[in-house]
Parts: structure tokens; C-alpha cells; sequence
């Protein structure tokens, strides 16, 4: 109440009247313009003035004699004001879409500086605005009708009215911009950056002006004006969000280009025509290692070689979609060694036309930089050459020097490496909905699930894990398709078995670009793709980014998953408001081992001893390898020939390892958590296979098909996924592709027998197969195949396709009941006869239907890839191939 409504209920009665006749009189006398312009002094007298006159007209009746005539009440024909000014919820309205528009721009502002400087671009970032333009809006708009309110119920402290609707405004603008109101965080919480103090800065100007508007509405407007500030108000407010719309946040959708194999003429298959060759070194296809060195581009390659003088041509197929010519120019690392240095020269010709030349001299003495692999494209930014449908191309090599000495240098390996014509279709990015989520995809390499204490394990090793199966689905007994990594991953991104993809050993280690994988099944649809390989066989080079927009890999080392995830997230960060597919392939859980130290403290385990060398692991390994070849029964004794020391060091640090993975794992969740994601992203948890602890004698991957090494985790968590779940039906885990395509409603081709794990009450799992190519046989590399029907399990060694050492011995075959005997120590073989026939026959008949439709066929191993391999445990220092 005013002071001066205070003072006229203090007053005598008897001057009461004259008060009033002042009041009047100046009312009559004032200027309108001085009332609405409203100093001070009158917007006082205005606001008491009611309050007075009724205070003393009662006063006036109470004292007044019975039938005294009362003075005419000069207010009585007038609207009387109310308590507080008038402020109609269409002006409050109008405010709230006024802070609404700048919030808006608040938001618009905080995007673009926080991606002006990253790969995002003005276009993507008007995109994901547009997709949250509805819901940011709303939010402002009911935050600051609320503060509107607010204000006017405290009309009367208008201090207290401005802090209230300023911090109110304040926390609209915060819980936008953080995603608590609208949508996934528009701004990561990164207070060091310049770019958020210059987004808040703006963001203030026009919060400061759209809050003064508000104010001077709801102070100063009169009955009278009340639609008139309502129209030219909620114009302005109408003005800016048309202004923002035609600033670009409503923009058409972002398109994405993909990138799509049309024809690859290094697959094995003669789809070209032979213009000329050399009669001692025909055309033809083969793996080419220009350098050694595998951080340089002088990987191996699938090449077309052309022994200079060579060419041959193609004619580019119809296609709908603008297609280019994708391929490297290069040299084996053997050319121009010793006495015999070369001048070679590669051509291509489109239509006769020169398009791409190069010469290079090679010498002894050629650094490895100079002898790597040339990207033949049109410029810097293009994937390949531009060519088009009906135009002839040739692919040529020569030796810029004189014929004599170029007759003495015989048939080179020179050529063009991964010669592949691509279409790149735009598609337009879309948003993750419950029924077509996000898919992150995580593969802990060599984790068995035996170790993690969401399987039962007694060390507490994978809290992690135990979280998402709450939260999911656990498959209490899931196999890979082998027991080392190249033919297990190939399997996870085709669905295929080993046979089916032709992915089984070095020589046939690449994803044939006629396999249909997880990633180009994904991307056709609309999502955006990206995986993070710790491990250096997943690799691009081996094919194995098909599908992927980025393939984030190192072809030398092993990646730790701190580097792996951090990369991750930065990608994250970039498409969390579009739909995404994100494939993490951690190795800590891979020899050698090096667990996070905090793991070790949780666990209180001691970490590396000291004296270890870096490859310890691996040394031990090929120790016991070396002593199963001379045990009578292929099992070396490990207690014999480890300390005590080194085997508990082993299991414990095999156990810090699986925490790291965990706690790899768990960076992730959090971080899909953090944005807003869990209700629409499906994650997977799974491996590539397990790993052998001298169960056996042995110590590795790729050794056995026993459970250490083919018992995998599997754990699906997401929308439409039953949560709290545990399955004990086996099942392989290569069914996740096809499964992931039928939630999505994805056409899927070439993957017979599918199962859907997502929906495993009413799933037939089926016979399951592993297989693996660097299995042992008495310490011998010799492929080997197991069948597993219900609790019975099949492992067959065919002494045919093993090394000549057992030629003339019959097959090995052993048969194990898991039911009875779940450590499969006891073969059941020559105890059940019958039934081995009858399991033999069924994997047999097994492997001939797999096979009869392999797309890939065996181009031989570069030396840069066997010395990989060696590096991995996967070939001994004596093998060759």
C-alpha cells in the first residue's frame, strides 16, 4: 500500500473531504501526457488516489449525519483501476513470445561460435536449430510467461519484480542452451572459451532489451492501451521469430553424401580389357606393398598390376548418380632395388584425354615417404577422377627409360591399387526416434565373459557392464564366429560366417566391396557413421570402412581406449542431434596389458610387475607354443614352465585390463546420458572373441575353440529392449547386423538363417559355428571347426587342410557335453561314435552351403601385414604364411 493511501486512513474525517477535493482537483488539472509518460511524482499520486478516495468516501459515510446529502462522487463514472496495472495474459503472451524469439537467437548465436571453428559448417548447424525450433520456442515462451507472472503478482516491489523475471529469463536462456528445456545441450559446458563468453554477451543484450519491454508494458500500460501494446508488441515479437526463420533456422534439410561401390576391378575378377602387356608378365591382380612402413600410405593393397609397358581399359557403367574413379598409383617396395633403379611412369586416360600422370625415379636408396602410394584425383578435395557413364578409360604403365636397360629390368610390380568406380548419392539427415535409435556398438577386443561380474565373476571387474544389462538384456551364452579378430569383426559387420564372408586367415584378410556391411546398410538410411578402431587388423585398409563416413584407425599400433574414446566423443559432440551410428572397437582388454592405474587401485591389484618387458605377454605366449609342439598331447604343462609370479600376473592383470575396458565403456554411457540420448540410442556391448588364461596350457587367441576363446559377452540396451533380461539359449553374435536391420525396417539380403536377438523369447538360435585358421594342432597352425547343438559341442581338425607335418594322420575330432562338463576337458568322442558321425555330417554339410557363395578369394599377404601379424601373436616368427 502507498504511503499516501497510508496517510489518507490516518486523517481526521473532517479532512477527509478536502483531501479528496485536492485529489480530484489535481486529477482534473493534471497534463495526460505527464500521467502517461508517468514521473515519478504523479505515478504516485495516480496509484494512491483510488486507494484514498474509497478510504475516505467510507470514512465520510460513517461519520455523516442519518439524511445528511452527500457530495456527488466525481469517480463514480469512471473504470476504476485495479491493485495492480492491467496486464491481460495476451500482452504476457506477447512478452513470452518476444523472450521466446530471444532465446532463440540465444541459441542460434551459442551454435554458431561454438562450431564456426569445427568441421560443422552453417548449413548443418541451421539444420539441427530447425529440428528444435518447436520445443526451444514453447520452453522460453512458458519460463518467461511464468516470469511475467511472477513480476506482476509483485508489482508492487518492483525491484523485486525485475530480479525475479531477469533471473527467470537467466534460467530459460541456461536451461536451453544446456538442454534441460529443449532438446539435447545446444552448448557443452566449456566456460573457457571465448566463444561462450561472446554467445552470453549477445544473448544478454537481448535479453536486457526483450525484459525492459516487458517491464514498461506491465508498469505503464493503461485500459485504454492495452490493445494497441498488444498489437505493436506482439508484432515485434511476430517480427523476430519471422526474422529468425528467414535468418536460416528453419533451413532445408542438411544433405550427407555416401559413398557407394559401383564396380571394383581389383576384386579377382577380369572386368577389364587388355590394350597391352608383356608377354613375360601379363596383367594381373595381386596384394603390392610399396613401403614396409606401416604409418606411411605404403599398406598393402589389392592391386592391378601393370608390368610396364601395360595398359588395359574399361568402359564406365550407367548409373544414375555422378560416379568417380577411385584408385592409388604405386610401385612394390622391391622395384628399383639393387642395381637395377627404375623410371616408372602411371597414365590414365579418360576417352583419350590425359587426366592424371605421374614419374617417379626409383632408386636403392628411395626413402620409404617417396615410395608410397599417389592419390590419383582431379584436386585436393575430390574423392577420385569425375568420369561418366559410356567414357572409356585406360589405365597405363611405362619406364621413361632407353629400351636396352628397360629389357633388363624384367616384368616390375607396378600398377594401380584399389581401382574402384563409386557413386556419391546426398541424403538428408534425420533425427534418432525410439523406433529408429541411435546404435552404438561397442567390441571389447579379446574380453571373455567369464571375467566380468555381470557374468558372475567374483572380482568386481565390470560395474559398467552390470549397469546396461539392469537396464537390458544379457545373453548368458553368446559365441563369436572365430577366436581372432579379423574373421570375428568381418562377421559382426555382415552377419556372415567366416566361410560365407571369405575373411579366415592373411592371405583372404580383406572385406570384399561386394559384401553388404552393418555400416553401408545404416548410412543408406540416414544415419550418420563413424568408427574408432584400437585395433590395427580392423582397419581401413583392409576394406573394413565400407559404410563408414570416417574410420578413425592406426595401421601400426594398438590404440588405448582413453585415446579411443576421447576421439569418440568429439565426434559425438558434432552429430548428437542427428542419428548416428557409432562402432568403438576397445583393446585394452588385449595383450600387452596396461590397465588404467585407478582400475588397479579399485581392485586393489598390484599392475605391471616390474622386469616385464613390454612384450611379456608375448613372449610367453610363443613359449608355450614351442612347448606344445613337443607334448605328447599338444597341452603343455604351464606350471613346469611359468613361476608362480607370472601366472598370477597374468589373471590379474587380465582383471585390470577388463575394468579399463569397463571403465572405457562406461565414458560412454555417461556420455550419451549427459546429452539427453538414452531413450533413443540402442547399445550394444559385445566382443570379438575371448582369450586363453593356461586353461590349457596355453596362453592367447586363436589357439583353441574352446569357451575362453569363443564365449563371448553380448548386452542389448535401448528402446523396446526388455530390461533386467538374462537369455540362456546360445546364440552367435553375428546375428546383431540382421537384427539391427529388422528393427529398423531395413531391406537385408545374403544373410541366411538369421536370428533376431532382439526379440529372443520366440527366437531358434540353431546349430552354431566357429571356426578359426590359426587354431593349434600339437602346437602347429591347422585350421579348426566346432558345431555346437544345444549343450553338445563338435570340434573337427581336417588333417587336409592342415600343414604337410600331419599328412597321412587322420582327422581330429573331439566331442564335449557342456551340460556335464562345461570346462570341456572330458572327449566324449570315442564314447558316443554315433553321434559324432551324425554332428560331423551336419558341420560338413554346414561349411560346403557357407562357402559355396564366398564372394573373395585368396590375393596372398604383404610383408607389411605378416609383420603385423607377428607383432599380434597371430603368425610365429618362423611362419611365413
Amino acid at each position: 500500500m502507498s504511503r499516501s493511501a497510508r496517510g489518507a486512513i490516518g486523517s481526521a474525517p473532517q479532512a477527509a473531504g478536502s483531501d479528496i477535493d485536492k485529489i480530484n482537483a489535481s486529477r482534473a488539472n493534471a497534463d495526460p501526457k505527464q500521467v502517461t509518460t508517468g514521473t515519478v511524482s504523479v505515478r504516485r499520486a495516480v496509484l494512491a488516489a483510488p486507494n484514498a478516495a474509497r478510504v475516505a468516501d467510507s470514512d465520510r459515510r460513517r461519520y455523516a449525519p442519518d439524511g445528511a446529502a452527500r457530495a456527488p462522487d466525481p469517480m463514480a463514472d469512471e473504470v476504476q483501476p485495479k491493485d495492480s496495472p492491467l496486464t491481460p495474459f495476451p500482452v504476457v503472451a506477447a512478452v513470452g513470445f518476444a523472450l521466446g524469439a530471444a532465446a532463440l537467437h540465444s541459441r542460434w548465436r551459442v551454435e554458431w561460435l561454438e562450431h564456426a571453428a569445427g568441421p560443422a559448417d552453417a548449413e548443418r548447424v541451421r539444420w539441427v536449430l530447425s529440428h528444435h525450433f518447436g520445443s526451444t520456442l514453447l520452453a522460453a515462451l512458458g519460463t518467461c510467461i511464468a516470469a511475467a507472472l511472477l513480476a506482476r503478482a509483485l508489482w508492487r516491489e518492483r525491484a523485486v519484480g525485475a530480479i525475479v523475471g531477469g533471473l527467470a529469463l537467466a534460467g530459460a536462456s541456461l536451461g536451453v542452451w544446456m538442454g534441460w528445456l529443449a532438446g539435447p545441450p545446444a552448448l557443452p559446458p566449456t566456460l573457457e572459451t571465448r566463444w561462450l563468453i561472446e554467445g552470453m554477451g549477445a544473448s544478454w543484450v537481448l535479453g536486457v532489451i526483450a525484459t525492459g519491454s516487458a517491464f514498461s508494458l506491465v508498469l505503464l500500460a493503461r485500459p485504454r492501451g492495452v490493445l494497441g501494446a498488444l498489437l505493436g508488441f506482439g508484432g515485434v515479437a511476430l517480427c523476430a521469430v519471422v526474422w529468425l526463420e528467414r535468418a536460416g533456422v528453419a533451413a532445408d534439410p542438411f544433405m550427407v553424401e555416401t559413398s557407394q561401390v559401383v564396380q571394383n576391378l581389383t576384386d579377382g575378377a577380369v572386368n577389364w580389357d587388355v590394350v597391352t602387356q608383356r608377354a613375360d608378365g601379363p596383367v594381373h591382380v595381386a596384394m603390392v606393398t610399396p613401403a614396409r612402413e606401416n604409418r606411411l600410405d605404403g599398406v598393402d593393397l589389392p592391386t592391378l598390376v601393370l608390368p610396364p609397358p601395360a595398359a588395359v581399359s574399361f568402359e564406365v557403367p550407367d548409373d544414375d548418380a555422378p560416379l568417380w574413379l577411385e584408385l592409388r598409383a604405386g610401385a612394390d617396395a622391391e622395384v628399383g632395388r639393387g642395381d637395377q633403379p627404375a623410371v616408372v611412369r602411371w597414365e590414365v586416360r579418360v576417352d583419350g584425354e590425359l587426366r592424371w600422370s605421374e614419374e617417379r625415379i626409383l632408386l636403392d636408396g628411395t626413402p620409404a615417404h617417396k615410395r608410397v602410394w599417389s592419390v590419383v584425383r582431379d584436386d585436393e578435395s575430390a574423392p577420385g577422377l569425375s568420369v561418366e557413364p559410356g567414357q572409356r578409360v585406360e589405365l597405363a604403365t611405362g619406364l621413361a627409360m632407353p629400351p636396352d636397360r628397360s629389357e633388363s629390368l624384367g616384368p616390375l610390380a607396378t600398377g594401380f591399387g584399389r581401382v574402384r568406380l563409386i557413386r556419391r548419392p546426398a541424403r538428408p539427415l534425420e533425427q534418432a526416434s525410439p523406433d529408429r535409435p541411435n546404435i552404438v556398438f561397442v567390441v571389447a577386443d579379446t574380453q571373455r565373459r567369464d571375467r566380468l561380474s555381470a557374468y558372475g565373476y567374483q572380482r568386481p571387474t565390470s560395474p559398467n557392464v552390470d549397469s546396461l544389462a539392469r537396464a537390458g538384456t544379457l545373453f548368458e551364452r553368446a559365441y563369436a564366429t572365430s577366436t581372432w579378430t579379423w574373421p570375428s569383426t568381418a562377421s559382426l559387420f555382415t552377419g556372415l560366417t567366416p566361410f560365407a564372408h571369405g575373411v579366415r586367415a592373411a592371405p583372404t584378410a580383406y572385406l570384399a566391396d561386394e559384401l553388404r556391411t552393418l555400416a553401408e546398410i545404416l548410412s543408406s538410411d540416414g544415419y550418420r557413421t563413424a568408427a574408432f578402431s584400437g585395433n590395427p587388423l580392423v582397419a581401413a585398409r583392409r576394406n573394413y570402412d565400407q559404410g563408414f563416413e570416417r574410420f578413425d584407425d592406426d595401421p601400426l599400433v594398438f590404440r588405448r581406449g582413453t585415446l579411443l574414446v576421447d576421439r569418440a566423443l568429439e565426434w559425438l559432440d558434432e552429430v548428437s542431434h542427428e542419428r548416428f551410428f557409432l562402432y568403438v572397437h576397445l583393446i585394452d582388454s588385449h595383450d600387452p596389458y596396461l590397465p588404467l592405474p585407478e582400475q588397479c587401485e579399485r581392485l586393489g591389484l598390484p599392475g605391471r610387475p616390474e622386469g616385464w618387458r613390454q612384450d611379456q605377454e608375448n613372449l610367453i605366449r610363443q613359449q608355450l607354443v614351442l612347448a606344445a609342439q613337443r607334448a605328447e598331447d599338444g597341452r603343455p604343462d604351464a606350471n613346469e614352465l611359468l613361476s608362480a609370479a607370472d601366472r598370477e600376473a597374468l589373471d590379474q592383470l587380465y582383471d585390470a585390463a577388463t575394468a579399463t575396458t569397463d571403465a572405457q565403456l562406461g565414458r560412454l554411457l555417461d556420455a550419451i546420458a549427459a546429452r539427453g540420448l538414452e531413450d533413443r540410442t540402442l547399445v550394444i556391448f559385445t566382443a570379438d572373441h575371448g582369450e586363453g588364461l593356461l586353461e590349457r596350457g596355453l596362453y592367447g587367441h586363436g589357439l583353441t575353440l574352446h569357451e575362453e576363446e569363443s564365449g563371448v559377452p553380448l548386452v542389448v540396451a535401448g528402446p523396446t529392449i526388455e530390461a533386467g533380461a538374462r537369455i540362456e539359449q546360445p546364440v552367435s553374435n553375428r546375428h546383431l547386423m540382421p537384427s539391427i536391420a529388422k528393427l529398423l525396417g531395413l531391406e537385408l539380403r545374403g544373410a541366411p538363417g538369421s536370428v533376431d536377438l532382439f526379440h529372443p523369447r520366440s527366437m531358434e538360435s540353431g546349430p552354431i559355428l566357429v571356426s578359426s585358421d590359426h587354431a593349434l594342432r600339437h602346437g602347429r597352425r591347422s585350421p579348426t571347426h566346432s558345431l555346437r547343438v544345444g549343450n553338445e559341442v563338435l570340434h573337427w581338425t581336417p588333417t587336409a587342410d592342415g600343414p604337410r607335418f600331419f599328412a597321412g594322420q587322420p582327422d581330429v575330432v573331439r566331442l564335449y557335453d557342456l551340460a556335464a562338463d562345461p570346462d570341456a576337458l572330458f572327449d566324449l568322442a570315442n564314447q558316443r561314435p554315433e553321434r559324432v558321425a551324425e554332428l560331423l555330417e551336419l558341420l560338413r554339410e554346414r561349411l560346403d552351403a557357407e562357402s559355396a557363395n564366398a564372394v573373395v578369394g585368396a590375393l596372398g599377404t604383404g610383408e607389411a601385414t605378416l609383420e603385423m601379424l607377428r607383432r599380434a601373436g597371430y603368425v610365429e616368427p618362423e611362419e611365413t604364411e
